[in-house]
C-alpha cells in the first residue's frame, strides 16, 4: 500500500492520521549539479529516501517541498 498523500483519497488520509499523526515531509533544493545532472537531483533523492522510510514504517508521505 502506498502512504503517499497525493496518491490516496481524503478519507483514507484522515483514517491513517487518526491512527498515527506522523507525516514525512521530504525537502530538496533546486540547484545545478553540473551539466550532467538535472536541477531536481536533490528532490529525487529526498523523495526516494522518504518513500522507503514511509513504506517500511507505514507513515504518511507528503509531496516533496522544493526550494531555491
Amino acid at each position: 500500500m502506498s502512504y503517499a498523500v497525493d496518491e490516496l483519497a481524503r478519507a483514507t488520509v484522515g483514517r491513517i492520521l487518526a491512527e498515527d499523526p506522523r507525516l514525512i515531509m521530504p525537502v530538496g533544493a533546486l540547484e545545478q549539479h553540473g551539466h550532467h545532472l538535472p536541477i531536481g537531483t536533490n528532490n529525487f533523492i529526498a523523495e526516494q529516501v522518504a518513500r522507503a522510510v514511509s513504506k517500511r514504517f507505514s507513515i504518511l508521505l507528503a509531496p516533496v517541498l522544493s526550494y531555491l
